[in-house]
Parts: C-alpha cells; sequence; structure tokens
C-alpha cells in the first residue's frame, strides 16, 4: 500500500497538472478533460508556479526512507516533473519567446482518431475544444514578446499551423470520411462547419500575426551552455558537462561510421556504400502489398523476441498497420499510435504506414515507395513496434509507477528504442544480413549527428544550420533537402540529441548490470527489469537497478 502522505501529494499533483495541462491529461486518457484548453495568462501561470513550490515543499518534507522502492521511483520522478515544468516557463519562458509553445492547442485529431467514445459524444467535445481557440490565441498574441522570438520558431510554427489551416477548412469532409457509414445528423455537421471555421480564423489570425512581425523578430535559437545544461539536467536528470556528452557522442559516430563502413564491404567490397544504398532502395514492397508486407514484418519480429528470449511480450495483442489517415500524413511517413498511459476505452494501437498518393507521377511514387525498401521498413518496424515504441508501451501500462508511467523522459522513449534496434542485431536478429545492418546504421548514425548538431548549434557560436545540413548529407547520406529540415529541427528541438543520448545510458546500464549480475545476466531479464519501471530518467533508474551506482552515466 502506498504511503498515505505521499499518495496524497502524487493525487493532488496529477489533479491540479491535469487542470493546468488538460490536452496532455487528456491524451493520456483522462477523458474528462476532453473539451479543456490551458489558461495561459499571467496570473494563472504565476497561480501554477506558486503550486508548483507548494508541492515541492510537501515532497521536502516526506521521509524517504519509509518508502517502498516504487514509491521512491515516483518521488524522484515527481521532483524530475516539477523541475522540467519550471524549466519550461521559468528559465526557457517559453510563453514568452517561443510561439510553438501555443501550437499544440490546435491539433484536435484524438477526437477523430481515437473511440474513447461514441462519434457524436467526440464531435460535441471537438466543437467546444475549436470554440476557445479564439481566446487561447489572443492570450498568445498577448504574452509573446515580439523582439525575443527566434525566427527559426516563429517559422517552424507557421509551417505547423499553416497545415492544420488547411485540415479544419476541410474538417466536415474529414469527419464524413471518418464516420464511414455512420449516419451523423445534419445539426451536428452543421455546429462542425461553424467551429471549424472559428478555430480556422483563430489560428489564421495568430498565423498572421506572426507573419506580420517577422521583421521584428531579433531573437536568437541558440540556447548557450548554462541553458543548455539545465534543459539537461532539469528534463533529463543527466548532470555531465557539454564537451563530455559531445565527445561520447563523437566517438560513437566514430564507431558507426567503421561498423557501416564494414557492412558494405560484406555486401561490394567495390562498391562505395552510397551506390549499394541506392540499390538497397530498390528492394520496396508495391503500393499494394505495402501494408501486409508491413503487418507480416511484425508478426516475424515478435516471434523472434520470444524465440530468442531478448524480452517479454506481455500481449497477444499485435498492432493493426494501417494507411495514416490522409490529414496527417503531413507530419509523418510511419508512426506508432498507442494508447495514452491512462486509456481504458480507447486501447487499440495502430502503425501508421503513408502510402504514396495516387495523383502522384509513377515516378514520385516510386520515390516514395523507396523510402520503405524492405530492410529500411524492417529497422523502422524494429523501432516503431516489437521491442520498440509499441511493445514499451504495453509493458508501460502494467507498470505500478502511476508517476513514472505518466511523465517519462524524452531520452528513455526515444533512446530505448533506439537501443533496441543495436540490440536486436548484437542479438542475432538478421544475422548475416548486410544489407539490413546498413539501413540499422544509418538511422543509428541520423540520431548520432542529431546529438552532436543539437550540441553545436546552442553552444557553439560559429557553428551554423549550414554546417549542420552539411554534416547530415556526409555522415548520413542524406540529400540536401532532408539535411537542412534535420539541421533546422535541431534549432527548435534541441531535445532531439535524447534519441542517442538515451541510447548511450541504457546501453551504459546494460554494461554496468551485466558486470554485476556476472554468470547470471540474462538479457531478457535485463529489459524486463528496464522496462517494469515506465520511463523515467535512466541517471535515477541507476539507483535502483544497480547494486553500486558509481554516477558514471555514459
Amino acid at each position: 500500500m502506498m504511503n498515505e502522505e505521499f499518495k496524497d501529494i502524487v493525487d493532488k499533483f496529477i489533479r491540479l497538472w491535469a487542470t493546468v495541462s488538460p490536452q496532455e491529461a487528456f491524451g493520456q486518457g483522462m477523458r474528462e478533460y476532453a473539451g479543456f484548453l490551458a489558461d495561459y495568462s499571467p496570473s494563472q501561470i504565476q497561480t501554477y508556479l506558486l503550486f508548483l513550490r507548494n508541492i515541492k515543499k510537501e515532497l521536502d518534507l516526506v521521509n524517504v526512507e519509509i518508502l517502498s522502492k516504487e514509491e521512491h521511483v515516483n518521488y524522484l520522478v515527481l521532483l524530475n516533473k516539477i523541475d522540467s515544468l519550471n524549466y519550461e516557463i521559468v528559465d526557457s519562458n517559453a510563453l514568452e519567446i517561443n510561439p510553438l509553445a501555443y501550437s499544440s492547442a490546435a491539433f484536435v485529431f484524438d477526437y477523430l482518431l481515437k473511440a474513447y467514445a461514441p462519434l457524436d459524444q467526440r464531435l460535441d467535445e471537438l466543437i467546444v475544444h475549436l470554440n476557445q481557440l479564439p481566446k487561447f490565441y489572443e492570450t498568445a498574441k498577448n504574452n509573446l514578446v515580439i523582439e525575443n522570438i527566434a525566427p527559426e520558431n516563429s517559422n517552424m510554427a507557421i509551417l505547423m499551423l499553416s497545415g492544420i489551416i488547411e485540415f479544419l477548412s476541410n474538417l466536415k469532409s474529414e469527419v464524413k470520411e471518418i464516420a464511414g457509414d455512420e449516419i451523423l445528423p445534419n445539426k451536428l455537421l452543421e455546429e462542425i462547419e461553424i467551429a471549424s471555421k472559428t478555430g480556422g480564423d483563430a489560428v489564421k489570425s495568430f498565423v498572421d500575426f506572426l507573419i506580420s512581425n517577422k521583421d521584428n523578430f531579433k531573437g536568437s535559437f541558440r540556447l548557450g551552455e548554462e541553458l543548455f545544461s539545465k534543459m539537461l539536467f532539469k528534463n533529463e536528470r543527466v548532470d555531465l558537462s557539454i564537451s563530455e556528452i559531445l565527445k561520447a557522442g563523437e566517438k560513437n559516430l566514430e564507431r558507426n561510421w567503421k561498423e557501416f563502413i564494414y557492412a558494405a564491404s560484406q555486401i561490394d567490397e567495390n562498391k562505395n556504400p552510397s551506390e549499394i544504398i541506392k540499390d538497397i532502395k530498390l528492394k520496396h514492397p508495391t503500393a499494394e502489398s505495402l501494408f501486409s508486407d508491413t503487418q507480416n514484418m511484425l508478426v516475424d519480429i515478435r516471434q523472434f523476441l520470444i524465440d530468442s528470449e531478448f524480452v517479454t511480450v506481455p500481449s497477444e495483442v499485435i498492432p493493426k498497420v494501417i494507411p495514416t489517415p490522409k490529414a496527417f500524413r503531413q507530419w509523418a511517413f510511419a508512426a506508432m499510435d498507442t494508447p495514452g498511459a491512462l486509456e481504458k476505452k480507447a486501447t487499440d494501437s495502430y502503425y501508421y504506414i503513408s502510402p504514396p498518393d495516387e495523383n502522384w507521377t509513377e515516378e514520385e511514387k516510386e520515390d516514395w515507395l523507396q523510402t520503405f525498401n524492405y530492410p529500411g521498413l524492417l529497422d523502422i518496424s524494429v523501432h516503431e513496434a516489437f521491442p520498440g515504441h509499441f511493445l514499451h508501451n504495453l509493458h508501460n501500462q502494467r507498470t505500478k509507477m502511476l508517476v513514472a508511467k505518466l511523465f517519462g523522459a524524452y531520452h528513455f522513449w526515444e533512446g530505448y528504442a533506439l537501443y533496441v534496434e543495436e540490440a536486436m542485431w548484437e542479438h542475432g536478429f538478421q544475422k548475416g544480413d548486410y544489407e539490413y545492418r546498413m539501413a540499422q546504421l544509418i538511422e543509428t548514425l541520423l540520431r548520432n549527428v542529431r546529438l552532436i548538431c543539437s550540441i553545436k548549434l546552442h553552444t557553439d557560436p560559429n557553428f551554423s544550420v549550414e554546417d549542420a545540413t552539411n554534416m547530415f548529407m556526409e555522415k548520413v547520406f542524406m540529400g540536401r533537402k532532408p539535411a537542412e529540415s534535420e539541421a533546422q529541427r535541431g534549432t527548435f528541438d534541441p531535445g532531439y540529441l535524447n534519441y542517442a543520448l538515451g541510447k548511450l545510458m541504457i546501453e551504459k546500464l546494460r554494461e554496468d548490470y551485466k558486470k554485476e549480475k556476472g554468470a547470471e545476466y540474462k538479457i531478457k531479464t535485463f529489459h524486463d527489469e528496464l522496462l517494469s519501471f515506465g520511463a523515467p530518467p535512466v541517471p535515477l533508474l541507476r539507483k535502483f537497478m544497480l547494486k553500486s551506482d558509481d554516477g558514471k552515466i555514459l
């Protein structure tokens, strides 16, 4: 039984967190927060910060010695969450300088894609949500300090929200398509049309506000070393110098590059890697077989996990591979959609794959399908489904650690999914298939370069977006356009270093765990224990998985 004093603090925090971040709570399965939007007015933010200070004081008075292991994990993750929220509001000052802080309010996809209630009820809730967007974006315009905005952040907000404006302009048609054979009342469809215009106009007003002020944006996207270090500690509990992390990232890049060159030599030592990659891309599903081929891959990968005792597979369920809904294809070409941590009704999982557009030319369709070349698609499926995000979510749903379940670390979620790509190869998956190995290493090299570029873009004033672009082109064999996109992402998402950073920390934890276990070590036991905690910061997790933690996380 949970310590009553600590349980009261946890319950209190989750209630207020959900009130202040209702969309996040809604997405995690707290469907009672449907239709609610955050209030980012200055007075409300000050009240929220007061609450965080008071909760922190209560936590400081808790006798940690009497907490169970599960409670202790929750205690540390709760402290981390409080720090993370303070970083976002106070340290990074996101609500005053970053338009991206206001983008997610317009993302209303859950109402349409998650069958947590009958469609007509979800549409009623969507209407309420859309009708609040004018007030929300007026608050955003009042909060933002024009001269402190970085153009890169504004540009990305404009790009994202422009897609939403187009989506909302066609919302009535999208709703009809989702409804399928279900007949919706004309009155409801009319209300959807009115609300979508209200919401769309509000989003457009915000975009127009950003565009009209673009010449006055004087802020820098660069966090600087001090703020970058705060981001890493307050969000991820990583307390290392920037130089240590950069050194580890560069060392791992060098190691993976050598592995990549070796894999290429095993295929054809007379061809350079870029030629081999072109050959690999020619081996792909047809548009007609894309979904069945991917579904069959999931069955085979899952069976490998069981047969090779890589990790426990706690459910017979396999995510259903379906086309990405048309309105959402601009956001991802392949993505896993799993239930929120507290979801009780919309528990289905979908593996979205974006097919080539039927209106494209044959050449465009071929280019798109090459993205889903068989070795690459297999590796993406390891990352997204088994034993990556989908399997991780299955374990997360079962953990007893509520706080760790709800407030997982960026580096754990993405680092684990990247980690298993390498760990599966080490464990014998696709043994001897060096085309697969090259595809897997390309994805790892991409994350290596993200780590290096994130650090350099934000802490080295002489490192430019063009420098980052060139690094992606050179080390990941990207064309200029996708390389530019990756480099630009580093300006507004410095946390994208967490894929590689999380992988490195999990690998170091496994190495230390293996040393302690000696002859008793089993990789399945390690993975099961790792996933039993949810997704807490790895530096905190070490205290519970190791008998003696020396604090060396890399």
